[in-house]
C-alpha cells in the first residue's frame, strides 16, 4: 500500500512546484479538441476588447454590439447544455452561477415593479434592452463559471486577454504620443458606430481611449487585465514569458500614461492583493520593474508625473469630482421613491441626470435588493477563489490574480456608470465567472493530479 502511494505523493509533490508551462503540459487535452468554452469567450474577449465601442448591428442599438450579441448566444447555449447533459456529468450550478441567477432575478424583479408603476413611453425600451443586455450578462457569467474543464485552459484564456488588453493599451500609447485617436480607422464591416466618445484632452496631454467609449472605460479595461497579466508575467517561462512581460509593459506603461485618477487607483488595487501571494524574490522583481516604468514615463514625458500629481492634489476642487458630489443631493431625492426594488434597470435615462457612480445608479434604478445582490455576486465570486489558496502555487496565484482584478471592477464602478459602457459591462460578467471557473477547477484538483501517470511528471521535469 505504501509503494502505491509513493508514485502518486511524488507527482503531488512535484506538480505543486511546477509553474504554468508544466502544468499545462500535465493537461490530457482532452478539451482542447472542438469548440469549447474557452473558445467562445476567447471570441467574446476579441469582439469586446478589439472592435470600438461604438460599433454596433444597424438598428440594435445598445443590443447591437458584438460582445453583446455573442454573449446572449453564450446564454442559449449554456441553457442548450442544461437541458441536454446527462445526469452523471459534473454539476451546472456553482456558487458563482447561483450567485448571477439571483442578481438577474433582482433585475426581473425590478423590471416588473417598473413597468407596474406610471412610467414614461421613453422609458420603456431603455428598459426591455437592458434587460436582454443582462442575459448576455449572465450567459457570460455561467459559461465561465461552468463551462473551463481545466487549469491549462482557463491559463491558455487567460493569456490571450492578456494579450488583447496589450493590443488596447498598446492602441493607446500610439494615441499619447501622437496625439490622435485611432479607433476611427479600424474597419468593422456591417457595424455601424455613433461618433460619441473616444480620446479627450486634460492639461497638455491626450487622454487615449483606444478602442474604448470613454477614457474612464479605457482605464477600466486595462487595470482589470492588470494583475492577471502580471502574475501570468511572474509564473511562466520561455517564450510564453517573454511575452507576458512586453503584455504586462504596455498595460503597466498605457495605465500611468492614461491621464486618469481611476487608472492609477486601479493599478494600486490590482497590485496590493498580488504582494501578499508573491514571494520575496517575485516582490522586489514587481517593484524593480514598477519603478523602472516610472522613470522611463518621467524621461520620455516630460511633465507628465507632475500632472497625475496634481490629478490627486486638486481632486477637491476637480469639476469632475464636484459634479459627483452634487450628484448626492439628487440622489437623496430619488432614492426614497422606490428604495427596494427601484425603477428599473435603464430607467433613469442620460437626460434626467448622469451620475457618474454606478452604485448610485443600482440603488435608484434596482433599489437594495438588487444592489446587495450585485455586491453579492463578487463576493462569492472573491470567497470561491480564496478557496483555492491550498491548490499549487501556479493556481494559487492566478486565483488571487482573478481576485484582485475583481475588486478593480468594482471599485472602479464607484467612478462612472460602468454598466453604460460596453467593455466595462463585458468584464463586469467575465470576472466573478472566470473565478467560479478557478473555483470549479479547484474542486476537481486532486482527482485529476492523481489520474496522471508518474511517467508524465518524470518527463516534464526533464
Amino acid at each position: 500500500m505504501s509503494t502505491a502511494a509513493s508514485p502518486v505523493a511524488r507527482a503531488s509533490a512535484e506538480l505543486r512546484r511546477t509553474s504554468y508551462d508544466i502544468v499545462d503540459r500535465a493537461d490530457d487535452g482532452s478539451t482542447r479538441q472542438g469548440f469549447d468554452a474557452v473558445s467562445a469567450l476567447s471570441v467574446y474577449l476579441f469582439l469586446l476588447l478589439l472592435i470600438p465601442s461604438d460599433r454596433a448591428v444597424p438598428g440594435l442599438g445598445n443590443l447591437g454590439a458584438p460582445a453583446i450579441l455573442w454573449g446572449f448566444g453564450c446564454f442559449l447555449w449554456w441553457v442548450w447544455h442544461v437541458l441536454s447533459r446527462r445526469r452523471s456529468e459534473v454539476r451546472v450550478f456553482t456558487p458563482v452561477g447561483v450567485a448571477a441567477w439571483a442578481f438577474f432575478a433582482a433585475i426581473l424583479l425590478s423590471y416588473i415593479f417598473g413597468m407596474m408603476r406610471a412610467i414614461p413611453v421613453e422609458e420603456i425600451s431603455p428598459a426591455d434592452r437592458n434587460l436582454f443586455r443582462m442575459l448576455s450578462f449572465l450567459g457570460v457569467a455561467l459559461v465561465a463559471a461552468n463551462g473551463i474543464r481545466t487549469f491549462g485552459r482557463l491559463v491558455a484564456l487567460l493569456r490571450r486577454f492578456s494579450v488583447l488588453a496589450a493590443l488596447v493599451a498598446l492602441l493607446g500609447i500610439l494615441e499619447f504620443v501622437t496625439e490622435t485617436p485611432l479607433a476611427a480607422s479600424i474597419p468593422t464591416p456591417w457595424l455601424v458606430g455613433d461618433g460619441t466618445g473616444g480620446a479627450g484632452m486634460r492639461g497638455d496631454f491626450l487622454r487615449p481611449a483606444a478602442t474604448a467609449s470613454h477614457p474612464l472605460e479605457y482605464a477600466m479595461t486595462l487595470a482589470v487585465a492588470f494583475p492577471v497579466a502580471l502574475m501570468l508575467a511572474l509564473r511562466s517561462r520561455g517564450r510564453t514569458r517573454a511575452v507576458m512581460l512586453v503584455s504586462v509593459g504596455f498595460i503597466a506603461m498605457a495605465l500611468i500614461i492614461a491621464g486618469s485618477r481611476s487608472a492609477i487607483l486601479g493599478l494600486v488595487i490590482g497590485v496590493v492583493p498580488l504582494l501578499f501571494t508573491l514571494g520575496a524574490r517575485e516582490r522586489l522583481k514587481a517593484f524593480i520593474a514598477g519603478g523602472a516604468a516610472l522613470v522611463v514615463v518621467y524621461v520620455a514625458v516630460p511633465g507628465m508625473i507632475g500632472t497625475l500629481r496634481h490629478l490627486f492634489q486638486s481632486a477637491g476642487s476637480d469639476t469632475s469630482v464636484l459634479s459627483r458630489t452634487a450628484s448626492l443631493d439628487v440622489f437623496s431625492v430619488l432614492l426614497p421613491i422606490s428604495p427596494w426594488t427601484g425603477r428599473g434597470l435603464g430607467t433613469l435615462l442620460p437626460q434626467y441626470r448622469i451620475f457618474d457612480n454606478q452604485y448610485l445608479l443600482l440603488l435608484l434604478e434596482l433599489g437594495v435588493v438588487g444592489t446587495v445582490a450585485f455586491l453579492a455576486l463578487y463576493v462569492v465570486a472573491i470567497l470561491s477563489v480564496v478557496r483555492c489558496r491550498t491548490a499549487p502555487p501556479a493556481i494559487s496565484g492566478l486565483a488571487v490574480a482573478l481576485a484582485a482584478s475583481c475588486l478593480v471592477a468594482v471599485a472602479l464602478s464607484a467612478f462612472f456608470d460602468s454598466f453604460s459602457f460596453p467593455k466595462a459591462f463585458g468584464l463586469l460578467a467575465l470576472m466573478p465567472g472566470l473565478c467560479g471557473g478557478a473555483w470549479s477547477i479547484s474542486e476537481r484538483l486532486p482527482a485529476a493530479f492523481a489520474d496522471h501517470r508518474i511517467e508524465e511528471t518524470r518527463d516534464v521535469r526533464t
